[in-house]
């Protein structure tokens, strides 16, 4: 079950990671395509970012916490949602997680006409963020 946090939560979880420099496995499926990365995590606070380095420190993956409309929930690995459960080893199910809702890219209040039916909410792409325990997953 996800329970839904505040960016101030979130990022207080992203700090403690990058304090205990713990190895975090980054998975979900974005417009298609699925995401697995595995890095640290490194808090940029003068620019509201997160940023995965990459293991192999030849790339990272970059996360606004002050974009509009993210949203972010606290959840374990274990309960995510198929097939993003999938990409996580069975041993780092019961670790802590930080799924990142992306903000929604079309919004009705910009529509040219207005609605005579309000749209159903799209559905939003999710990246999870999960402490991988030592030996995890290798």
């Amino acid at each position: 079950m996800l329970k839904e946090i505040s960016r101030g939560d979130a990022a207080l979880i992203f700090r403690k990671l990058e304090e205990e420099r713990a190895s975090v496995l980054c998975v979900g499926i974005l417009w298609g395509w699925r995401v697995v990365v595995r890095g640290n995590v490194l808090v940029r606070d003068e620019m509201n970012e997160v940023a995965l380095i990459l293991d192999d420190r030849k790339g990272d993956l970059v996360l606004r916490l002050d974009n509009d409309d993210t949203a972010f929930w606290y959840s374990e690995p274990g309960k995510m949602p198929l097939p993003e459960r999938n990409s996580v080893p069975e041993e780092a199910r019961d670790c802590a997680c930080v799924s990142v809702a992306l903000p929604l890219r079309v919004r009705p209040s910009v529509l040219a006409e207005p609605l005579e039916v309000f749209p159903r909410a799209p559905f939003r792409e999710k990246l999870f963020f999960l402490e991988m325990r030592e030996g995890a997953g290798r």
